[in-house]
């Protein structure tokens, strides 16, 4: 189910920094703004390579309910790469997003099992470390991708999950400043392709928000854009709103300079308000995605 609409103001939104297990910095800088600032959700990696880590943070500052953030490019699977030979290439690793991307929507060398069996290994991976999960998404959003979306909803229904991210940001929304035209035909594809999967999600009653924002300042959501966001909500009753923040880490910066995220800069402007402020700034009340159709 989604919510219905609100008439102006979006009265509940979520805020959720994905990208959980990436690296030491993401999950320092993510449990941090998860206590202390305006992020309400995270999305875990169960194939970071600091996956490890970020439970045990988890657990320490009892935050037990995240995401799962499915992968399907650049890291290491969780099955053994020759279980799952056509999303892996001949280094055993996950291939290059824009690789993988032509590959689902250009050609059938994609075999639906092999990402069935893999994120089905990455859910169960976040369940055996006991962590409880408050919904699935996608890194870079490949879960609602045509040859895709039907296997989440699929394991959505196996692990009785009943929450989805539909990352539809709306066609027309823009900003001048910042205008970049890469960036805007993802969101395009991205969108099309969530307003697809909506409907395989509602059709099995999955739930999710009525709208979805982050794509045009992904990976640079400092204060100024983080402002734009919150002056710019969609008409809806609750949002989802998208988030990298991370304390600084070279070897993340080094390791991934050709996303050109800023994560510290995110951070900074999750930080530099409450929910208190937000709520009282903009009438938002900021909830879990644990809290989305209760």
């Amino acid at each position: 189910m989604a919510f219905e609409k609100n008439n102006g103001k979006a009265r509940k939104i979520i805020i959720n920094a994905d990208d959980l297990g990436l690296s030491p910095g993401n999950n320092t800088g993510i449990v941090n703004a998860l206590k202390n600032g305006l992020v309400s959700s995270t999305s875990l990696m169960a194939c970071g390579s600091a996956f490890d880590h970020a439970v045990t943070l988890l657990k320490q500052n009892q935050l037990p309910g995240v995401g799962v953030h499915l992968v399907l490019d650049e890291e290491h699977p969780v099955c053994l790469p020759s279980q799952i030979p056509s999303i892996t290439t001949a280094d055993g690793a996950f291939m290059a997003r824009g690789t993988l991307l032509k590959k689902l929507i250009f050609s059938n060398q994609i075999k639906a099992e092999h990402v069935y069996a893999e994120f089905k290994a990455q859910i169960q991976k976040i369940l055996d470390a006991g962590l409880s999960i408050t919904h699935l998404d996608g890194h870079g959003h490949v879960h609602v991708y045509p040859k895709i979306h039907p296997i989440v909803s699929e394991l959505a229904l196996e692990f009785g999950i009943t929450r989805v991210r539909v990352p539809a940001e709306r066609f027309f929304y823009m900003d001048p400043g910042t205008f970049n035209l890469k960036k805007y035909i993802n969101k395009v594809i991205v969108t099309s392709f969530s307003l697809l999967a909506r409907k395989q999600f509602l059709k099995h009653n999955h739930v999710m928000p009525d709208d979805f924002m982050g794509m045009i300042f992904g990976g640079n959501l400092n204060r100024r854009n983080l402002e734009k966001v919150l002056a710019n909500m969609p008409d809806a009753r609750c949002v989802e709103i998208m988030a990298h923040p991370g304390d600084i880490d070279n070897q993340r910066e080094e390791q991934y300079r050709h996303w050109q995220y800023h994560w510290a800069e995110e951070l900074d402007a999750l930080l530099a308000n409450s929910k208190e402020d937000i709520r009282e700034k903009y009438q938002y009340e900021i909830v879990s995605w644990a809290e989305v159709g209760n």
